[in-house]
């Protein structure tokens, strides 16, 4: 029973954060459709555009397969697809993912990259929604028209990511 219980408590967790999950994709798709709309032919508009829609389909067709790995449910592991990534292209990807938040709270985001670029052997999917739930969390809990800080540091053979604010 107590098994049962756990096996059961771990799904309930997994389906939530998924859930949670489905949706950051969902609002940069839906403005960029609207940016499309809006574009007049202008084909740099379009180019971005569909490049973004492209990059959020590929997270949610992720998060997609995720939901279909029920043995990922029940012996509570967590599938990492590390590949060589460029970590500000990441922070970037989360940025685009969090801005429609950020910006209906009017928030002043500070972006911080070095200027040599930081590469990982890392799952890009897996850390951008870690960067993305950090600006959202921060974005919810800062006052309107707040200020909020993304920044990237090489620390000896550390990568360092900070995400600060001036809410609570």
């Amino acid at each position: 029973a107590a098994d049962l219980s756990e096996t059961d408590r771990r799904k309930n967790e997994f389906l939530a954060t998924l859930a949670h999950e489905l949706r950051n994709p969902l609002a940069p798709m839906s403005n960029m459709l609207e940016v499309l709309k809006r574009s007049d032919g202008n084909t740099e508009i379009i180019k971005r555009a569909y490049d973004i829609i492209e990059r959020q389909l590929g997270q949610m067709v992720r998060l997609v397969d995720d939901l279909l790995d029920l043995n990922r449910i029940t012996y509570d592991r967590l599938e990492l697809r590390p590949i060589e990534v460029k970590l500000s292209s990441v922070i970037h990807q989360a940025i685009e993912a969090s801005r429609p938040l950020l910006e209906s709270a009017g928030h002043d985001l500070i972006v911080d990259l070095p200027d040599e670029p930081i590469y990982l052997n890392a799952d890009p999917a897996r850390l951008a929604q870690v960067f993305g739930n950090l600006l959202n969390n921060s974005s919810k809990y800062t006052q309107p028209n707040g200020s909020i800080s993304i920044s990237e540091r090489r620390i000896g053979e550390e990568a360092v990511v900070t995400v600060k604010d001036d809410g609570a």
